[in-house]
């Protein structure tokens, strides 16, 4: 099983310039790469100041002469934001920028906030469409000449440039739930990223087995990587002052899921309550926070239920300093027993 890392820029307090900001992501990616993490995957949101990602193939063009061994990846890019033509056209030209070490995960998106505000509106089931047709789409504008008329956009005959030669396309993933998009982007020739999110090893296992039974007849090498949170502790201590912070950043990630408050200047005003589950109680018995030894035997665990790429994610609102700390005992307790 391959680890990965998966982040982006992200202002853990109101008062950090989005230049500092930025730079700690930057010195990350970097810290990450010197200790030699597979892939640096980094993801799209929008008018989010959690979340600072509007553009992931820009953020890896400017990735690429920093990051020396790891891969570059976009975890993900949003389907439904982006015309196929300027998506397989950027996803060429990134893909040389980066001197052939791209890879290019798409998914449907996930948040109505950003549906409402870049693709007049659409819902989940539509989203998921469009992904399934950006993908055909994409695929054949890289092999030239391609005229499309689907359900969500229409040209004419059109080819991409920069070229990409035959057997020298970026590894395509989807980030997939469902059984059917599973299946489908087996069926397309892709791998798959899933997450448990806060949801522990059950979900773990049933992801798995979705992806499993998807990939019985595969005509390629399917993959599944896995992201979640995960969080190297000293002592109980401090392992309780995480999953407080924890349970408050799951609860805002609903909050903008469910748009349960209002937004201004990119961030939730008012008090956001505690849900349902995110109790530091529920949290500890399902996320990744604990000693070195214990992550370590559950990472063997999912290495041994078939997970090909574990990807930590460390886009949490803990702030550089902590999330660099974690990032080096990682680095030297975990990371070795994968190598």
């Amino acid at each position: 099983m391959k680890l990965s890392l998966c982040l982006h820029t992200e202002r853990s307090h109101v008062n950090i310039r989005y230049e500092d900001a930025y730079q700690h992501f930057v010195q990350l990616c970097k810290q990450g790469d010197r200790s030699g993490f597979h892939t640096i995957w980094t993801g799209e949101h929008h008018a989010m100041d959690f979340a600072i990602s509007p553009n992931p193939l820009l953020t890896i063009a400017a990735l690429a002469s920093q990051i020396h061994t790891a891969r570059l990846g976009t975890a993900t890019i949003v389907a439904p934001f982006w015309h196929p033509i300027r998506l397989a056209g950027e996803i060429a030209f990134t893909h040389q920028i980066t001197d052939g070490r791209l890879e290019v995960g798409l998914s449907k998106g996930a948040f109505q906030y950003e549906y409402d505000r870049l693709s007049d509106g659409v819902t989940n089931s539509q989203a998921g469409d469009m992904l399934r047709e950006q993908i055909r789409a994409i695929r054949a504008l890289w092999q030239g000449n391609y005229r499309h008329h689907g359900n969500h956009w229409a040209f004419p005959e059109t080819s991409v440039v920069p070229t990409i030669a035959d057997g020298a396309q970026p590894p395509l993933w989807i980030a997939a739930q469902s059984p059917d998009t599973v299946k489908f982007a087996i069926d397309h020739g892709c791998h798959v990223q899933m997450t448990p999110l806060w949801m522990g090893m059950e979900k773990v296992k049933e992801s798995v087995a979705i992806f499993k039974q998807a990939a019985e007849h595969a005509t390629h090498d399917a993959k599944l990587l896995l992201l979640q949170h995960a969080y190297i502790v000293e002592n109980e201590e401090e392992k309780k002052v995480i999953l407080k912070h924890f349970s408050q950043y799951y609860s805002e990630f609903v909050a903008w899921f469910n748009q349960t408050n209002t937004v201004s200047q990119g961030r939730l005003q008012g008090e956001v309550v505690v849900q349902t589950g995110f109790t530091v109680e529920d949290l500890e018995k399902n996320l990744l926070i604990g000693t070195a030894e214990e992550i370590l035997a559950t990472l063997k665990t999912y290495q041994a239920l078939g997970v090909s790429e574990f990807a930590l994610w460390l886009a949490n609102g803990l702030g550089y300093e902590n999330n660099s700390r974690c990032l080096a005992a990682f680095s030297q307790s975990i990371l070795p027993k994968f190598q």
